[in-house]
């Protein structure tokens, strides 16, 4: 059996030296402005999955992924 191959710059998510230690707050979860720093510095800077190729089985299938301010329709 091989070993998989590691990106260089993938970071060991069990190693405690790649976490920042900082206790995550109530108000991540409602604060207006934490929200849009999120959006701003995070949310539209990453790939976000939508859907499956097998998910779309005959030519006029679609699926729409909402996505907090976004809405994209994936149609085969």
């Amino acid at each position: 059996m091989t070993e998989p191959i590691t990106h260089p710059l993938a970071m060991d998510g069990k190693d405690p030296r790649n976490l920042r230690g900082d206790p995550i707050s109530q108000e991540r979860y409602y604060d207006p402005y934490f929200d849009k720093q999120e959006w701003d510095q995070m949310w539209t800077k990453v790939w976000h999955i939508a859907e499956r190729e097998q998910q779309l089985e005959e030519a006029g299938d679609y699926i729409v992924h909402n996505f907090m301010r976004e809405s994209v329709m994936i149609v085969k």
